[in-house]
């Protein structure tokens, strides 16, 4: 009570009658929490410039509970995020990965176990909605969820299950395009 009433006089406002305002001390309190966890952060950048475009990337090292972490947030030429997500200390994907379309529109969300995809990948349509959404384990795809066209409505997503049988492809339009067959979580070439 006593460090709401503080703010509010920080903010010239009464916290207590403003929800606005409790959302915001509960972000700041978050942030001190979180700020406190990290040892250490070294920002760098990079640009990778070829013939047709140039992707800046800002790495930060970071230690969180003993553990070291790069993250890394890349950005298309037109500035706009390209994907942001961390490295271990190996150099290898861990953790969240979010990848996003040259209009800043998320593509795919997945998690990362060393440098395996693990658990389940979104991957979006450019309009934003939902178009895959896949189970990954030890970088096997494993099961498909659901599968969706721009619109929103489902569409077939094949037989997938633990690893085996085959999935449906889709274009924007939600026409299908093609299939793909798995074995032991693996596509069959």
């Amino acid at each position: 009570m006593y460090i709401y009433q503080l703010m509010g006089t920080i903010a010239g406002v009464t916290l207590m009658d403003s929800c606005f305002a409790k959302v915001t001390f509960t972000i700041i309190l978050f942030s001190l929490f979180s700020c406190k966890q990290k040892e250490k952060v070294n920002t760098s950048q990079s640009s990778t410039d070829s013939s047709e475009e140039k992707i800046t990337t800002t790495f930060v090292d970071t230690t969180l509970n003993s553990q070291k972490f790069i993250y890394q947030k890349s950005f298309y030429p037109n500035g706009t995020i390209q994907q942001t997500g961390f490295y271990n200390s190996d150099s290898v994907k861990q953790g969240k990965w979010t990848k996003y379309y040259t209009d800043g529109k998320i593509e795919s969300v997945g998690n990362y176990n060393n440098g395996s995809k693990d658990d389940t990948f979104k991957f979006y349509h450019e309009n934003g909605r939902l178009w895959t959404e896949m189970i990954y384990s030890n970088d096997k795809a494993m099961e498909v969820v659901a599968t969706y066209d721009s619109s929103g409505h489902a569409k077939n997503k094949g037989t997938l299950k633990n690893g085996n049988g085959h999935v449906y492809l889709y274009d924007e339009k939600g026409e299908k395009k093609g299939m793909e067959e798995y074995k032991d979580g693996k596509l069959v070439e």
